[in-house]
């Protein structure tokens, strides 16, 4: 696809330490932006050794539900980008408060985009307000997005 494209990788929980750390390295080889949710999120010392280890920033928060909880994951060191989802914080007010926080770490934050109409509106929202998103999820094709427009 050429230099210039953006490579993020998902793995949606679900590796194992050893598992995680085989497949970071082979995705800082091969220039890697992000390495979404490689352990499970309440395994916050594991995803503290993951980062010591590799160079492609995770990301981590799509499963915490209390906008509280990120400032553990965060003065930590168990998330390189602060991952949300709009409506597992209380909306617009309490993604913002995440993202903000994310920044004063010098951290991006990046809102998952997925849902209906009103969810992704949300979502962008919050991406627009804060200087530290730098993509917007879109599922695509449309046809693939769940509820109604």
């Amino acid at each position: 696809m050429g230099d210039d494209y953006t490579l993020l990788f998902d793995a949606v929980q679900r590796y194992n330490y050893y598992e995680a750390l085989r497949v970071g390295r082979a995705l800082d080889e091969n220039g890697y932006v992000s390495f979404e949710d490689p352990l499970q999120t309440n395994d916050i010392e594991g995803l503290i050794e993951l980062r010591k280890h590799l160079d492609v920033p995770t990301e981590v928060g799509e499963f915490i539900t209390n906008m509280y909880d990120y400032g553990e994951y965060i003065q930590r060191g168990a998330m390189g980008i602060a991952r949300l989802i709009t409506d597992n914080l209380g909306g617009i007010t309490g993604s913002f408060r995440v993202g903000q926080l994310a920044d004063i770490f010098g951290m991006p934050c990046t809102p998952h985009n997925w849902g209906t109409f009103f969810d992704m509106a949300a979502a962008f929202q919050v991406e627009l307000a804060l200087p530290n998103c730098y993509w917007f999820e879109m599922p695509w094709p449309w046809s693939t997005r769940t509820g109604p427009m």
